[in-house]
């Protein structure tokens, strides 16, 4: 081998490789981490922001603001570059990015409900986490908390239902003896209930149980209307049928397509436009066979 004269010029020495150099400066802005914590620490901040995803989705939250409370949730632990969030009504693709490295995990909804109080402590735990950020770990125990809470006893909710009832009634007017009207919406109501329990649990369709639903609540006020003619079925069904109504899925079929979500807008439209057909049939054949409501092809 060639020894360089002396006083010759030494070879330039090479430039670092790019992607080694990156690395110590990633590793060097996040001491304590090494690639394989960041790797794991991206996995468990996948999980953690699915599931709050996943609890906002199911309690009936809007997807625009699914979507942005994941990102911001995602992006408030240490050591996580990016986060992305793609939300459905039937599931949801998240991505976290740490050290170069990118975690996605999914998850299939089955179905959506109405749960705001499970919303609200979701929204304020991601509050929370932006003013003083959590680990992982954390998080998903107050995640669990959320999950595990109890819900309200059937007693609860049906007082609930009766006193919305009422409600209705009071706010639309009724005509006729107001006693015998507030008794027949009042029992309406709790029969509509109690049926909505049995459907749940007999039956694997829920618009098939809503029609039982309204086949009850309008089965109740006819039988109220014979014994006391001078009530008025108007005044005692309505405000029972507006207990099925499906006002929020409506509302949020309308703010996800004026948000852009246009998938997620006609779906919410398309189950608020079949409960709507579902109380119709299911009202519609009590009040044929009682003789109430009748017709005939012309």
């Amino acid at each position: 081998m060639a020894t360089p004269a002396p006083g010759a010029p030494s070879a330039p020495t090479p430039p670092p490789n790019a992607a080694a150099a990156a690395l110590d400066e990633s590793d060097a802005r996040r001491p304590g981490f090494s690639k394989a914590e960041m790797n794991k620490q991206a996995y468990a901040v996948a999980e953690a922001i699915l599931r709050c995803g996943a609890i906002l989705l199911v309690s009936g939250c809007q997807v625009r603001t699914v979507e942005d409370t994941m990102v911001r949730f995602g992006r408030t632990f240490q050591g996580v570059d990016d986060c992305n969030a793609y939300v459905t009504l039937t599931g949801i693709i998240v991505s976290v990015t740490a050290d170069d490295d990118t975690v996605t995990k999914i998850v299939r909804i089955d179905s959506v409900s109405h749960d705001l109080w499970a919303v609200a402590r979701t929204l304020h735990l991601a509050h929370r986490c932006e003013k003083d950020p959590m680990t992982p770990d954390q998080v998903m125990a107050e995640i669990q908390n959320i999950e595990n809470a109890p819900l309200h006893g059937n007693r609860t909710m049906a007082l609930a239902w009766a006193v919305g009832a009422l409600g209705c009634a009071i706010f639309y007017g009724y005509t006729g003896p107001m006693l015998v009207t507030f008794a027949a919406v009042a029992v309406g109501a709790l029969a509509t209930f109690g049926a909505g329990l049995l459907s749940d649990r007999l039956l694997p369709n829920p618009y098939v149980g809503i029609i039982v639903q309204a086949g009850v609540a309008t089965g109740v006020c006819v039988l109220f209307h014979r014994f006391f003619p001078t009530t008025d079925m108007e005044s005692m069904l309505i405000p029972i049928l507006m207990l099925l109504v499906p006002g929020m899925t409506f509302t949020n079929s309308l703010l996800d397509t004026l948000s852009g979500d246009y998938l997620s807008g006609v779906a919410r439209l398309s189950v608020a436009l079949l409960v709507g057909v579902s109380i119709a049939i299911g009202t519609s054949i009590v009040l044929h066979y009682s003789g109430v409501l009748t017709w005939s092809p012309s």
